[in-house]
C-alpha cells in the first residue's frame, strides 16, 4: 500500500458555502474513490482519496493499492482515519462511492457503518437544476468548465484501469503519479466547485420565504415581471427560459417575465347540473336565473359546456390556486388566470407569486 500525504494551496474553496449545509471544517473531509469497475461483486477499489482540513490548512490523503491483494488494507486505513469525521461531500457519491464501498466492507468482513457519516451529494444537490446552468451534462468536468476550472488531468476513470493493472506488475513511477495525479484532480475540482452548492441553498430559501410586500409588479405589453431581492450570493448569474416564464438571476436581483396570453378564455363551472346552456349566447347561466329564459334558447348544461366566456390579458399557472380560473377548453390541461384579477387583489397577486416561485 502506498500512502500519499500532502498540502494542498493552489485550491479555491468557499468556505461560506460549506456554512449552508451546517457542516464543521473540522470534520467534514471531500471523497473519491477509484475502481476496476463498476460492479462491486466482481470489482475492487484500488485508490482512496480525501481532502480534509486542519490548522488552516487544505490536506489531501490518498491509499494507493500496490498489488491487488491490498484492497482490504486501504479499506482499513481509511475507515481509521475518517471514524471521527461528521460530514462526507462527494459528487455522485450515494449512488456509487458509498454503496460500493460498503459491498467491498462487507467482502472483507470489515465492521464500519459509512451510514453514520452525513453525506453532502453535489450530484444529487445539482440534479434537479441542470438545465439553469444550459449546459449539456452534469459530469463533474462539465461543471468544472462551468465553473471555469480547468485540469491538469485528461484522462477518466475507465481509462485508467488499463494503467492501474500496469502499474502493479511494473511499479513505474510515472503511472502511479498519472493514477494520482487523476484522484488529486477529481478531489480538487470538486472542492472548487463546492460553491454551486449555493443553488439548491437558494431556491430552497426562496420556497421558503412567504413573500407578502418584498416584490415589484411591472406590466410590459407582452409580459408581467416580477423583481425580488436575491438574498443570497450565487456562484454565477443564472438565466433560464421555458414556455412558461423567464428567470433571470444576478448578484442582488431575481426577475421572473411571464408573457401573457391577449385572448378569450373560458371559465367552466364544477356544478354543471346547477347550470343551463344557452347555445345562441355559447354559455352557461346558472338555473336561478336561466328560468326566465325560453325553454327553447336553454339546455341543461354539461361541464364540457358549463362556461363563461371572457376576453382579456392571461398568464399560465402550474397547478390550481384559490382564484377565479380559466381555461382554452374543456381538455386543456393547463389553467390561467386573468392578468386583471392580479393586479386589482393583492391577495390572488401574493397566492400567485408564491405558487410560481414553488414551481422554479
Amino acid at each position: 500500500m502506498y500512502l500519499n500525504e500532502s498540502e494542498l494551496k493552489n485550491v479555491t474553496i468557499d468556505y461560506e458555502c460549506l456554512k449552508l449545509l451546517n457542516v464543521d471544517l473540522s470534520s467534514t473531509l471531500i471523497f473519491d474513490i477509484e475502481t476496476t469497475g463498476f460492479s462491486s461483486l466482481t470489482n475492487q477499489i484500488y485508490l482512496i482519496g480525501c481532502i480534509y482540513f486542519s490548522n488552516n490548512k487544505v490536506l489531501l490523503k490518498q491509499w494507493l493499492c500496490e498489488s491487488l491483494g491490498e484492497e482490504k488494507d486501504i479499506l482499513l486505513a481509511f475507515i481509521s482515519f475518517i471514524k471521527d469525521f461528521k460530514d462526507i461531500i462527494h459528487f455522485n457519491g450515494s449512488r456509487f462511492d458509498i454503496p460500493f464501498m460498503t459491498k467491498r466492507l462487507n467482502n472483507h468482513n470489515i465492521l464500519f457503518d459509512l451510514n453514520t457519516i452525513k453525506e453532502h451529494d453535489l450530484y444529487l444537490n445539482m440534479k434537479h437544476y441542470k438545465d439553469y446552468l444550459n449546459i449539456n451534462s452534469l459530469k463533474q468536468k462539465e461543471l468544472e468548465l462551468y465553473m471555469g476550472i480547468n485540469r491538469e488531468d485528461k484522462y477518466t476513470g475507465g481509462e485508467l484501469i488499463g494503467y492501474f493493472y500496469h502499474f502493479i506488475n511494473t511499479k513505474d513511477e510515472g503511472i502511479k503519479d498519472m493514477l494520482l495525479l487523476h484522484n488529486k484532480d477529481d478531489l480538487k475540482g470538486l472542492a472548487s466547485i463546492l460553491s454551486l452548492f449555493r443553488i439548491p441553498c437558494f431556491f430552497i430559501d426562496l420556497k421558503n420565504r412567504l413573500l407578502t410586500k418584498d416584490y415589484a409588479l411591472l406590466v410590459t405589453d407582452h409580459t408581467i415581471e416580477i423583481a425580488l431581492e436575491n438574498l443570497m450570493d450565487l456562484p454565477k448569474d443564472l438565466n433560464y427560459r421555458n414556455e412558461a416564464f423567464i428567470l433571470k438571476i444576478s448578484d442582488h436581483k431575481i426577475i421572473i417575465e411571464i408573457p401573457f396570453s391577449d385572448t378569450e378564455m373560458k371559465h367552466f363551472f364544477a356544478n354543471y347540473k346547477d347550470y343551463f346552456y344557452l347555445p345562441n349566447e355559447d354559455e352557461a347561466i346558472h338555473k336561478s336565473i336561466g328560468v326566465y329564459v325560453d325553454g327553447s334558447s336553454r339546455i341543461q348544461a354539461k361541464a364540457s359546456n358549463c362556461y363563461i366566456k371572457k376576453r382579456g390579458k392571461f398568464i399560465p399557472l402550474f397547478e390550481k390556486i384559490d382564484s377565479c380560473l380559466f381555461k382554452k377548453s374543456y381538455q386543456d390541461s393547463m389553467y390561467y388566470i386573468c392578468l386583471d384579477d392580479l393586479q386589482n387583489s393583492i391577495s390572488t397577486r401574493e397566492n400567485y407569486i408564491n405558487h410560481l416561485i414553488q414551481n422554479l
